[in-house]
């Protein structure tokens, strides 16, 4: 979603010609998150009330290191997700056995 809008990565657009079937999540509780997205967002909640509130160049540095490590870590959590269910599923089975069919 961009917005309020549902956005189309396949025609760049916000436009739709078939119908789009989705599962929309609001408000999911933070305790519900996992523990690598909880702590980016706390770092990044940090490096913003740092920046913000107390206006110290150095805590900014020193939150900015700790958000982007933190930003690191959900990344490689997403990626070892996606890897088990792209092992899950058929397709992956085929390919990664040679066989295309």
């Amino acid at each position: 979603m961009a917005g309020d809008k549902l956005y189309n990565r396949t025609e760049h657009t916000d436009i739709f010609t078939q119908p789009v079937q989705v599962n929309i999540v609001y408000f999911l509780p933070f305790t519900s998150l996992p523990q690598s997205a909880r702590n980016f967002i706390t770092m990044s909640a940090a490096r913003q009330f740092a920046a913000r509130v107390l206006g110290s160049d150095a805590i900014v540095q020193f939150t900015k290191l700790d958000e982007a490590q933190a930003w690191d870590t959900l990344i490689s959590d997403e990626i070892e997700i996606s890897r088990a269910s792209l092992k899950n599923s058929p397709s992956f089975y085929r390919l990664s056995r040679g066989r295309r069919s």
